[in-house]
């Protein structure tokens, strides 16, 4: 059976999330090390890394044929770098902002992507992490009931 439209823009955003390397043109390379709901610490060996987290999802227009949601999804990148690691969570963030700007439509399974607000902590125990959380909200549609058709953005 086919996977949801809601599995497949995780996968599309996990997809492009893995391109964040600086032989990309980006800062940092955040995409080395990529998860979906990383929920234990993150180790050394998988710095810098990204995790995804698609939390709440909330219908908004409901018509005869078809239902508009808006997923809420978290993406958490943690970078290890010592003395600058504030300045690469900074990048961190740019990285994930600019990926997102190139791909708000997921390949056409949503019709738009909204930055909704980031948050930065710099943590210290055996080495020096820092953790950027980006927060985005992903419009798209579904069929009625249906959440494998998308009738069409």
């Amino acid at each position: 059976m086919a996977d949801s439209i809601r599995q497949d823009i995780i996968d599309a955003i996990k997809t492009q999330l893995a391109t964040i390397k600086t032989t990309a043109g980006y800062e940092t390379n955040i995409g080395n090390h990529v998860f979906e709901w990383k929920c234990d610490n993150w180790e050394e060996n998988q710095t810098p890394g990204v995790s995804i987290y698609d939390k709440e999802e909330e219908v908004g227009v409901v018509e005869l044929s078809r239902h508009d949601l808006r997923l809420n999804v978290s993406i958490i990148a943690c970078v290890t770098e010592g003395t600058t690691t504030s300045a690469n969570c900074r990048k961190a963030l740019a990285d994930i902002v600019k990926m997102v700007g190139l791909n708000k439509r997921w390949g056409g399974l949503a019709y738009s992507t909204f930055w909704r607000g980031s948050t930065m902590n710099v943590l210290q125990d055996e080495t020096t992490k820092g953790e950027v959380e980006v927060r985005l909200e992903i419009r798209y549609r579904l069929g009625q009931f249906d959440p494998y058709t998308n009738p069409g953005q």
